[in-house]
């Protein structure tokens, strides 16, 4: 059973509530637990066929997955039996590394 809650973006310029859905039960299943301050991801995936959770940054509420941040999302996961991949959501193509 998932929980939904309304959480605050810090970073976000639209100032509004955004629901949430954790699936708690999946989360603990992979040996994770939630963070009540924020420090989560913006998405979290979970692929089972692969036993990975992809954790997803949003670079215009956090900014993108540096050496900081991918130290905090392993400190943050290191319970976990799936393995991370770590990606940063650009809001364009075009504001890439290729753009």
């Amino acid at each position: 059973m998932s929980e939904q809650t309304a959480i605050d973006i810090p970073g976000d310029s639209r100032a509004e509530k955004i629901a949430a859905v954790f699936e708690e039960e999946t989360l603990a299943s992979l040996g994770v637990g939630l963070d009540s301050h924020g420090k989560m991801p913006d998405v979290v995936v979970c692929l089972r066929e692969k036993n990975w959770l992809v954790l997803t940054e949003a670079t215009s509420t956090h900014g993108p997955v540096d050496h900081k941040r991918y130290r905090e999302l392993n400190e943050l996961f290191r319970g976990s039996t799936a393995g991370l991949v770590f990606i940063s959501a650009l809001p364009s193509r075009f504001l890439g590394p290729y753009g």
